[in-house]
C-alpha cells in the first residue's frame, strides 16, 4: 500500500511540474501616463456696446424716456459674445417682466381690455439676430414674449459676437389705462453646446 501511496504522490507532483511548466509564460507590462482630459468652456457674455467681449450680464439695454406715450419706439441692441473655446449649437432668450400699475384713480380708462395692459401695448415691432429678421418675435407684445418660454436664436461660434437688435413700439392704441404704469423686462440668455 505504501508503494501505491507513493506512486500516487510522485504521479501527482510530475504533473504539478508539468501543468506549472505549461502555464508559465514571458510578459512585459509598460505604461501610458500624462493623460489630460482638459474641458472647454462655454462663458456667455451680454453688452449694450459692439466689440467689448464681455464675459457677463448686462442691464438697461432698452429703457425708455420720462414721457413715452403711445406711437412711440425705441430701439436698442444686445451684443451676446461667446467667450469660451466650445461652440454653441443654440442660444436661446426668454422674456420675463414685472409690472406695476401707476394709473391715477382721476383718469378714465376708457374701453379696457389688452389696450388698457402695458403688457400688451409694449410691442417687439422689429427683432434680428445676426442680421437677419425673427419673424416669430416681431409684432408681439411684451406678455405673449413671456409665454413663449425660452425661444431658440442659432448658433454661436467660439469667440464671435452676434448682435439681438429689437424695436419697441408702444401701440399707438394704447388707452387712459396704461398711464403711470411701469414695466421692468428682464431678458435671459442661455447658451447651449452642441451635443
Amino acid at each position: 500500500m505504501k508503494k501505491i501511496v507513493l506512486l500516487v504522490a510522485v504521479i501527482l507532483l510530475s504533473l504539478t511540474t508539468i501543468a506549472g511548466g505549461t502555464w508559465a509564460y514571458f510578459s512585459d507590462t509598460e505604461t501610458t501616463g500624462d493623460n489630460d482630459f482638459a474641458t472647454g468652456t462655454l462663458d456667455l457674455g451680454l453688452a449694450n456696446k459692439e466689440g467689448t467681449k464681455p464675459t457677463g450680464s448686462t442691464s438697461r439695454t432698452w429703457m425708455t424716456p420720462v414721457g413715452w406715450s403711445p406711437g412711440d419706439k425705441l430701439e436698442g441692441t444686445l451684443y451676446i459674445y461667446n467667450d469660451g473655446s466650445i461652440d454653441m449649437e443654440q442660444v436661446t432668450i426668454a422674456f420675463s417682466y414685472r409690472i406695476r400699475e401707476g394709473t391715477p384713480g382721476s383718469v378714465d380708462h376708457g374701453p379696457g381690455g389688452d389696450t388698457d395692459s402695458l403688457e400688451m401695448m409694449l410691442i417687439a415691432q422689429t427683432v434680428t439676430w445676426n442680421g437677419e429678421t425673427v419673424k416669430e418675435l416681431e409684432g408681439l407684445p411684451i406678455a405673449k414674449l413671456a409665454n413663449l418660454g425660452q425661444y431658440k436664436l442659432g448658433e454661436l461660434s467660439a469667440h464671435k459676437e452676434i448682435a439681438l437688435y429689437i424695436v419697441w413700439l408702444f401701440d399707438p392704441h394704447a388707452t387712459n389705462g396704461c398711464q403711470g404704469d411701469r414695466l421692468n423686462m428682464t431678458v435671459t440668455v442661455t447658451g447651449a453646446q452642441k451635443g
